[in-house]
Parts: structure tokens; sequence; C-alpha cells
């Protein structure tokens, strides 16, 4: 742990102020009852051996048009700051093809394996692919999901699909398909990614999106039996490269209780097998919305699963509006949940009952310049679009943020127990070959209450003497509507929330804390390091050539040491393809007092100033300047 001298100093200011507020609302308000609430850990029994963590889903995003370099570097710098576990990223096979060709010269370069990994989608995509290795964030491929018009003539099975012009087809050469695979995972390794280290096939298959015009499940089996055959014929560096990645055998969508899962479930345990009867997957995938479900139904259906399949993930979760709507949408605002309906009570639910990893949907929004900075399309998938929001409004990045950060990736978890109806909770931790416990994050999901309660959490004899860190996320207040804002405001709206209170579990390994009233909410506590965020003045400016502006740093949370170092970054250039041309010359120079001069620079240009921590020289921040 570090050293917290000055957090102990703070939570102490902090609790002063507290009670001075609670005094003086005791003195306008009749005092409320104190009600008390229970967890106990027992850390001697494992419900899930190596739970991932939680990711989320990049779709195609802004890859073709619109970006550039300097605002991807506002990307990176907000994973970098939540460390996802995993991200899906989905691939689209035409991005592999040169669509500039005919059609039968395409379908002939495709068999013969010939690839054009120099493809904008294809070069946009690895930028991706860069970031999340930065962030220590896996990258599952998903390879297909739509069949774009341009290889309509010879990529799917003909006449299979039912629907959209096609664009759902299945591949009609599993063998090309099961090749162009390997060959793009060859390509991210050589190219240094190997965080790209898992494989998924199209989406939610049982719902429409992998048409054929017979046994969809028997087709599925080969493809990927196809593509396992594929990887296990390559050495990479020599490594056997089927023993590089770990393959999902579904993409499904529903919960247990549905009459498609398990039929597609039993189909894929009992056939998607080598010739000795082994599976050729390692995990399932189902994705979860509770959709006008009631609490107890999806509870037992999530339970249900876990029993039935091990090794089952949560590729897609979602949360339901106070209203009982889905929320698939994610834009840059929370739809909010209902207490037990949120994404961390899915996640809670879904760790207790052994499952293996879980990611939302879906990654949103890219910071990105006009006019994509108004409205943006998902694009080459043809879905909705979605209202951007300056990332000030984004309340999805807080509460995401706290799953990302604080569950440990690959942790064990525990069973626990917990004495009230307003309390949702799973715990993870990370424990050394003798058992003894190096980690330990406990997951909340609280119901608002109007009472005073105080929580003791019984963590168990491994951790007496440990100290957390409380980090909060307040939901939104919902209404009837839906959603509206809460009356919690964070200081800096790409702000994860930061530790709020300092706990020392006693000789027994008991935390006591009181609860927020009046809020849903989710409570973390962990013993893990506070992520070192930096907050500045400005996010985004415009500066005209040859100007200056001055930039300061207005907070930095989770370090000691709150000095810092100013550089500019680079810039990208607007006379190039679409923008995408990174270079650090002429970008104009900054002080370490974060003094900017655009000497140099051009109009048009857009330079990026990164501000690094001292105390962690992994944990910065970025200043977009846009050049007029």
């Amino acid at each position: 742990m570090k050293k917290l001298f000055t957090k102990r100093l703070l939570a102490g200011i902090m609790s002063l102020i507290l009670c001075i507020c609670v005094a003086g609302v005791a003195a306008a308000v009749e005092p409320r009852a104190t009600a008390t609430r229970t967890i106990t850990v027992d850390t001697n029994t494992v419900v899930g051996e190596d739970y991932a963590g939680v990711g989320n889903n990049h779709w195609t995003s802004l890859y073709v048009s619109g970006m550039n370099d300097a605002y991807q570097t506002m990307n990176e710098k907000r994973t970098n700051v939540i460390k996802p576990a995993y991200m899906r990223m989905l691939f689209m096979p035409d991005w592999l093809v040169d669509t500039s060709l005919s059609s039968a010269e395409q379908q002939w370069e495709w068999e013969n394996g010939i690839y054009h990994f120099e493809n904008l989608e294809v070069v946009n995509f690895f930028q991706k692919v860069k970031m999340y290795k930065e962030s220590g964030t896996d990258v599952i491929i998903n390879m297909g999901a739509r069949v774009d018009y341009d290889i309509m003539d010879w990529f799917p099975v003909k006449d299979a699909a039912h629907s959209e012009g096609g664009t759902r087809g299945a591949p009609a050469n599993l063998e090309a398909f099961a090749k162009a695979t390997y060959a793009l995972f060859e390509y991210a390794w050589d190219e240094g990614y190997d965080n790209v280290n898992m494989l998924s096939w199209y989406n939610e298959v049982n719902g429409g999106n992998y048409e054929m015009y017979w046994d969809k499940p028997m087709y599925w089996c080969t493809m990927i039996k196809k593509t396992h055959d594929e990887f296990k014929s390559h050495t990479y560096k020599g490594v056997n490269a089927r023993d590089k990645i770990k393959i999902f055998g579904t993409e499904l969508s529903g919960l247990i209780d549905e009459e498609s899962i398990p039929i597609w479930m039993e189909y894929i345990t009992e056939n998607l097998v080598d010739e000795n009867g082994e599976p050729v997957y390692d995990y399932y995938s189902c994705h979860h919305y509770p959709w006008q479900k009631s609490y107890e139904s999806i509870y037992e259906a999530i339970e249900e699963m876990g029993n039935t399949y091990s090794g089952v993930w949560t590729n897609e979760i979602g949360a339901r509006t106070a209203d009982g709507k889905q929320t698939t949408h994610s834009g840059s605002e929370t739809f909010v949940s209902n207490y037990k309906y949120s994404e961390a009570a899915m996640v809670i639910l879904q760790s207790n009952a052994g499952y293996g990893g879980a990611a939302c949907w879906v990654v949103g929004p890219d910071v990105a310049p006009a006019p994509m900075g108004v409205n943006f399309d998902i694009g080459l998938m043809g879905m909705w679009s979605y209202p951007f929001r300056d990332m000030s409004t984004s309340h999805n990045y807080g509460f995401r943020s706290l799953m990302m950060r604080y569950i440990p990736k690959h942790s064990k978890v525990y069973k626990n127990t917990v004495a009230s109806e307003d309390i949702l909770c799973a715990v993870y931790g990370i424990e050394d070959n003798n058992q003894n416990i190096e980690d330990m994050t406990v997951l909340l999901d609280v119901e608002a209450n109007s009472s005073q309660r105080e929580l003791t959490v019984n963590l168990g004899s491994k951790m007496a003497n440990r100290v957390l860190e409380r980090h909060v996320y307040y939901y939104p207040k919902a209404d009837k509507e839906g959603w509206e804002w809460a009356d919690v405001t964070y200081p800096d709206g790409d702000l994860m929330p930061v530790t709020d209170k300092v706990l020392t579990a006693d000789q027994n390994g008991n935390i006591t804390d009181i609860l927020p009233v009046d809020a849903h909410c989710m409570i973390v506590y962990t013993t893990l390091d506070e992520q070192v965020q930096i907050c500045t003045n400005k996010s985004i400016v415009k500066v005209s050539s040859n100007g200056t502006y001055d930039f300061d740093v207005t907070e930095v949370y989770g370090a000691d040491d709150k000095s810092v170092t100013w550089s500019v970054y680079g810039k990208s250039r607007s006379d190039t393809n679409g923008g995408y041309n990174w270079t650090t010359e002429n970008c104009g120079t900054i002080d370490q007092n974060g003094n900017y001069s655009a000497q140099g620079t051009s109009a048009g240009d857009t330079v990026s100033i990164k501000i690094t921590s001292n105390y962690d020289p992994t944990a910065y921040t970025v200043i977009i300047v846009d050049i007029v």
C-alpha cells in the first residue's frame, strides 16, 4: 500500500465536515434511527476460481472518418484511467479486402490468403488495440457480425440471409474464413499486440445475426472447428497458436429460462468437440439484459446458468430503467437503473453464480472533433445513432470505471452472506501461493434508504488490520420517465470517483462504515491503490496559430506527491489522410508551469498536451488544443 498519511488526514477532515453537516441537519429535523447491516465473507469458500474482471464492448466506433490522432490521445487517457479488464472488439471481414477490385478479384485474393492490413479500417482498429495494450486490457476479437455490401456477392452463403439484405449472412467458405482469422491474429502478434488473446464470432446468433437456410448450430460448430484446427496447424515463436488464445463457443443473447438458450447450449456442449470428444472451445458467452423480468426470475436464471454450465461469461450486460425499459443504449449518459437492476447488480449476481467475466454494453462515446462531436453513428454496423455529449456529462464513465478499475483481474470470488434486503454484494480476492490474500475488493449495490445505516463487513481473519479505501458512485435519481441527473456533481466529468474514506479492519477483520442516506449508490471497498487522476482547468481549447494559453492543474487525486511534468505530445495534421498523421514537429511549446505557446503551428492542426504524474509516471491526462 502507498503511504496513507495524506489520505488519513483528508478522511479525518471530511469526517469532521460530515459531522458538522449532520449536526446542522439534526438541529432542523428529527434524528433518524440507525439501522444495522452485516456482510460476512467466507474466504475459505470460493465460488469463482478465475474471474477475468469487468470489461466492455468496443464496436466499430470512429474508425473511418472524423477522427484524428490528437483526439485519440484523449480516449487513450480515459482508457488508461479505468483500465478495463478486457474488451470485445468487432472486426469486419471486409476490412481485409480491397473493395476497389471486382467481386471476382476480391474473392480470389481472399481465398488465396491475400489480405490488406494497410486498409484504413485495419489501421484504426489496431490503434484502438494499442490503446488497450497500454491500459493492460485483453482483447477479444469478434470476427464477423455484418457483411458489407461491397463483398455481398461472394462472402456470405447464397440466399441464406432472411433480413437486412443479407448483411447478416454466415461465411460461405469456412476454410478461407478460418485462414483469414488466423492471419489477423498473427498480424496482431507480429505488431506486438500480445493482448489479442481471445476469439469469438458474430453476435447473438440465436437472435438472427447469423443467417443460414439450414441448421445454424451445425454450421456454427463447423465454422469454429475449422478455425480451431487452423490455429492448431500453426506454431508461433515456438508455441502452438491454439494455445495462445481462448475461444468462446457461443455468442448468445438471453437467460437460461428462454427457449433458445438451452437448445443452443446443449447442442454446442455435445457437438463442438474434437475427434476425442474434447471441447474445442474454452468458454461460453451469453448476453444478459433484465428486460421486464422480476428480480427473482433473473436471480434464479443466472444461478441456474452458472450451476449448469461452467465457464460462462456475459460479454454484454445491461441494466433497466426506472420504468422497466431496457438500457442497451450507451451514449454517454446513465439510463438510470432501479436498485437490483443496475449493471453492478448484474455483475454481482453473475460473480456469485461462478461466471467468468462481464462486459458492459457498449464503449462510448469516443471524444471526437466536430462535426462528429455533435452526433455520431456506429457506422458499418448500421446501428442507431447515439447523442454525443461532452465527457463532462459522462456518468457511464463514472459508474463503470469503479468495477473495471477495482475488481482485480483473474481473482477469486468468495462466498458472502448479506443480512439485509437493501444491499447486494460480491467479494473478489487475489491470493499468493500460500493462500494469503494480497488484495481484496468488495463491490456493493446499495438501495436508497432514508434511515441512517451502519454497515459491518466481516472480511475474515486473513484481512485483520488491513487498510481499505472507499469509493462511491451515486446513481442519478430516477423518476417515472426514466431518469434525471443526480444532485451529486464531481469536480471533473472525466473523473472516476475518488477515495472518500479510509477504513482499517480490526483484529478480527471487521470494517465498519456508515452508508449514504437517500441515495442509490455503488460502493467499492478495496485494498488496491487509488488510481492517480489529474484534473486540469480545461480539457479542450481553441488557440490561434502563434497564440498562447495558460493551463493549470486543479487537483491530483491518489498521489502523495502532486507534482506533474508538462509536455507537448504531438499533433495531427489536416492535410493528410483524414487527419490520421501524427507528428511532433511544429507543435508549439509548453513550460513546466503549463504556459503553452502555439508558435510554429498552422490553422487546422490539433495538438495534444500531456501532463504526467511524477508520483506515478504511468498516470497522465491530456489537453486538446485546436489551432484556429
